[in-house]
């Protein structure tokens, strides 16, 4: 009879363990090198190395493309043998080289730690393996693409972006009492414009998604949600352009596929925190005349409505800033879209500047509030981080030195604003001409910013190429874009004047004539990154350089092509730059360089910050006078890129586990031709692949018709492979295990052994399906699992008893085990005591249970003892009955145990 567990050791063990302590084994941790060495002999003559990068896979396709850099700072670990290591951090371009005290030839297992701040492994592909990877030594190109999944993008030539536009007058009816169908939200391709895919600047010249005036009327700020296909927008005040049904707090929710252009009002701010949120519609008179004049909207714009409007990078966080009490506020938004209840809604108070950086006091600022100089409107989101753009108007002091711009970083973890700026930035610095054909336009059309004004005639106001056309310009910042470029800061700044103006409209008292022509000068900008939370402008020491034209904060301007052929500035003030793509998309007046009155898209390399291409929006040279359009004003809102959602990929490995010990260790060989197929939950089979020379099996979606090779080690689905979903992973073709097939006389492994579950095995077998399985739930968008291994093992001994547990009941005492091999067993006998000692116990079962799991894979067996008396504690052993009458002996189990805990116990008979 074998002797039982008692989780004391052996002397055999101890013998070995002596041994191991009268070796020369060294533990030691380099700082500078990030460097920890375990296991390793003192003296290695000839160490071999294991070197390649981590880097952000933006797009999840396992390449490492252009724009996407290597990630500093991740550890890395090659382990080798029996128990050695060596870790190091990845450098700041995101290399490593692990340089291991072992011979060439020799088997290693790499493990990456993905840092847990929001990154996921990327998919597998050609330049990027998975956070487990077994290679030979020497070994190089041992890479990892990693990625936060709410910077994930398609490909350009599948994306469409969305923006809105403007169009004079009333929104919700047209002057025929009907409602308004002009559109105001459009979507183009990523590419309109670009040659070749468009044969020129001006198409696409038809959009389908049109939404029409009368269902949002004026909105700037727009935010996507991937899960639910929701397109956000915010109110906008704009002169000359009215607020839709929602009023100034409203957001609407749109769906860009709908080709009639429904919205709804998502949820209005005002109606639940009050009209002093995003103040109240100035305009009494909704008469086409009234908005030709729109008097009272010109002072109130940027303080007023709402700002930008942000998914978070969780893609169920919506932010807006509304510019009447000045706020952050924080909406969840549920799985379908749906607006939060109010009471989940959370608002912020912007920090106060200080320091030489703060900001003049306006002495006007209502007691508790935030200093009414201080005007926040765009907002970005980078890294776990949102940031929010301020501007010091300098209104109350009219001083330009005076005139600066903020970000702040706002961490929703920890619910509050980082104390110093991001970023401050002085914007009393020459912008070139606002008006090129001003005689000595620098000085008498100056695109230089001014303090926000409150009067129409604090603008400049020249004479207009014919009779009764006045020209005005008054450049003011609103601080309205934020997008990130690898870490570099992308900044847009709004012409207030272009929002206070329209395009051949009346002054404040009268209607035309004369007619007055807005003219704006807004900005494009880059900063530096130089920690995780702070920033410095282009031109800085490290940081970028562009043209020394004399037209950016430090004399040179980084995009150099922001003008055209009579404007040294023509940005609308919103940007977008999806994350790996090489260049930043910009709303612009005159995009294209020759033409006049018109509002469209240019787009800048982020390389050297030059024109890639441009795409025409509107032209409207030819518009009736004064036209609905609005011409060389801001014409355009914001930009929104209808990224889907990071896919999700499933695998890995099929092995052999040489040593049984359930792990992969780094020498253990990889199973070619094995089939493995995936099912959802109903059973119904989605796919299937055959695993590679190096045991490497993955499933990720594909297209509606399936998979066309399923003899590869790539399974298509036909579709994506769900977010948060149910599936089963199968080994279940007969031929792996016949004679001649890869599993064939090979068993499985135990299950989810040691402390790790990206080196284990999660294979199961099912007794009534006869095939081994692995039961899988998929996490979120983007969180692909490559921890789907098998393991086999050959000619196990006798029994492998996976658990054994004794749970009391009110009929008696549940007796649950299980076993993941049955060679030889014929059947089970159970034996109980009262006093935990083998001796005292006796048989309870009169009849021998007969073994179901014979072969490959086990089977889960329960039986309970009625005789057990309530309360009392007892101690139960499992005896298995082999064909040849041998027995073996496993336990004890006891009541005193948590129902819910089992006793492992593994052969060879100690504790692990």
């Amino acid at each position: 009879m074998r002797r039982f567990a008692t989780g004391r050791p052996s002397r055999p063990f101890m013998r070995v363990l002596r041994l191991l302590l009268g070796a020369c084994i060294v533990a030691a941790v380099l700082p500078a090198a990030a460097l920890l060495v375990t296991g390793v002999p003192l003296a290695f003559a000839n160490p071999t190395n294991v070197s390649g990068l981590v880097f952000r896979d933006y797009n999840d396709n396992g390449v490492q493309d252009p724009r996407e850099p290597g990630v500093p700072g991740v550890r890395v670990t090659g382990f080798f043998g029996t128990d050695g290591s060596v870790s190091v951090l990845t450098g700041a371009d995101g290399t490593y080289l692990l340089s291991l005290p072992v011979p060439a030839g020799t088997g290693v297992r790499v493990e990456f730690d993905v840092p847990t701040n929001g990154f996921q492994s990327g998919a597998f592909g050609a330049n990027s393996g998975t956070t487990v990877q077994f290679v030979t030594t020497p070994a190089q190109d041992v890479n990892l693409g990693i990625l936060r999944p709410g910077q994930y993008c398609q490909a350009a030539a599948e994306l469409n972006l969305v923006t809105s536009c403007f169009v004079l007058g009333h929104q919700l009816t047209d002057a025929t009492g009907q409602p308004r169908t002009d559109p105001v939200i459009i979507d183009f391709p990523y590419e309109a414009g670009r040659p070749p895919r468009f044969a020129d600047a001006d198409q696409p010249n038809t959009h389908a998604l049109m939404v029409p005036a009368h269902a949002v009327g004026t909105v700037w700020g727009m935010a996507y949600q991937r899960r639910s296909n929701s397109v956000f927008a915010g109110a906008f005040l704009k002169r000359h352009t009215g607020f839709g049904p929602g009023g100034p707090g409203a957001i609407y929710r749109l769906d860009p596929s709908d080709p009639d252009g429904n919205a709804t009002v998502w949820i209005d701010l005002n109606a639940i925190f009050g009209d002093q949120t995003a103040g109240v519609d100035p305009r009494t008179d909704t008469s086409a005349e009234a908005y030709v004049t729109d008097p009272n909207a010109f002072a109130l714009v940027g303080k007023a409505g709402l700002g930008d409007v942000e998914m978070f990078e969780d893609d169920r966080t919506l932010y807006v800033i509304a510019l009447g009490d000045r706020r952050l506020y924080q909406l969840p938004v549920g799985e379908d879209g749906s607006p939060p209840a109010p009471s989940a809604i959370q608002r912020f108070d912007l920090p106060t500047p200080t320091g030489p950086d703060a900001c003049p006091h306006d002495p006007a600022t209502p007691a508790g509030e935030l200093n009414l100089n201080l005007r926040p409107f765009g907002l970005g989101v980078y890294d776990g981080l949102l940031y929010v753009g301020v501007i010091c108007t300098a209104e109350s002091t009219q001083n330009p030195a005076d005139l600066r711009a903020y970000v702040f970083a706002f961490d929703p973890a920890a619910g509050s604003f980082l104390p110093q700026p991001a970023l401050s930035l002085p914007l009393n610095y020459d912008r070139g001409c606002a008006e090129l054909p001003v005689a000595n336009c620098l000085t008498n059309a100056p695109a230089r910013w001014r303090p926000w004004v409150r009067a129409f005639d604090e603008a400049t106001i020249i004479p207009g190429t014919a009779a009764n056309r006045l020209t005005g310009m008054a450049p003011q910042p609103m601080f309205t874009g934020i997008d990130f470029d690898n870490g570099d800061m992308i900044i847009g700044m709004r012409d207030r004047y272009g929002d206070q103006m329209g395009n051949q409209a009346g002054d404040l008292n009268q209607l035309p004539p004369p007619y007055y022509l807005g003219i704006i000068a807004g900005e494009v900008l880059r900063a530096c990154q130089t920690s995780p939370t702070s920033w410095v402008i282009e031109g800085s020491p490290g940081c970028a350089v562009g043209l020394a034209n004399n037209q950016g904060p430090l004399g040179t301007e980084f995009y150099f092509q922001d003008n055209s052929r009579y404007h040294d500035e023509i940005s609308m003030g919103s940007l977008l730059h999806v994350p790996g793509y090489p260049e930043t998309a910009v709303t612009a007046s005159d995009p294209i360089f020759n033409e006049t009155y018109d509002g469209g898209v240019r787009w800048f390399n982020s390389a050297d910050g030059a024109q890639a291409w441009v795409y025409r929006i509107y032209n409207s040279a030819a518009d009736p006078v004064p036209p609905p359009l609005f011409g060389k004003t801001n014409g355009l809102g914001d930009l929104e890129a209808l990224c889907k959602s990071a896919p999700v990929e499933i695998g890995n490995r099929v092995w052999f586990d040489l040593n049984q010990d359930g792990i992969q260790g780094p020498d253990e060989p990889p199973v070619p031709g094995v089939t493995l197929r995936l099912y959802d939950e109903q059973g119904n089979l989605l796919a299937t692949a055959v695993t590679n020379d190096r045991g490497e099996y993955y499933f990720r979606g594909g297209p509606p018709t399936g998979d066309s090779n399923p003899n590869d080690h790539i399974g298509l689905l036909p579709g994506p492979v769900g977010f948060n979903t149910r599936y089963q992973i199968r080994i279940d073709n007969p031929a792996d295990t016949a004679p001649g097939g890869p599993l064939y006389n090979w068993f499985l492994t135990y299950t989810e052994r040691g402390d790790s579950r990206v080196r284990d095995s999660n294979g199961r077998w099912s007794s009534q399906d006869l095939v081994v399985f692995a039961d899988v739930v998929t996490g979120d968008a983007g969180f692909n699992n490559h921890t789907y291994d098998f393991g086999f093992i050959q000619n196990p001994t006798r029994l492998r008893l996976e658990s054994f547990s004794a749970t009391p009941t009110d009929a008696g005492v549940e007796l649950y085990w299980s076993t993941s091999a049955e060679v030889d067993t014929w059947g089970f006998h159970l034996y109980r005591s009262t006093t935990g000692d083998r001796g005292d116990a006796q048989r309870i079962t009169t009849q021998l249970i007969p073994a179901q799991g014979r072969g490959q894979g086990g089977a889960s067996y329960s039986w309970l003892d009625t005789g057990a008396t309530p309360g009392r504690t007892y101690y139960y052993w499992l005896q298995e009955v082999e064909r040849n009458g041998n027995t073996n002996e496993y336990g004890p189990a006891s009541t005193n145990q948590p129902a819910v805990t089992r006793q492992r116990f593994y052969l060879p008979f100690v504790w692990r």
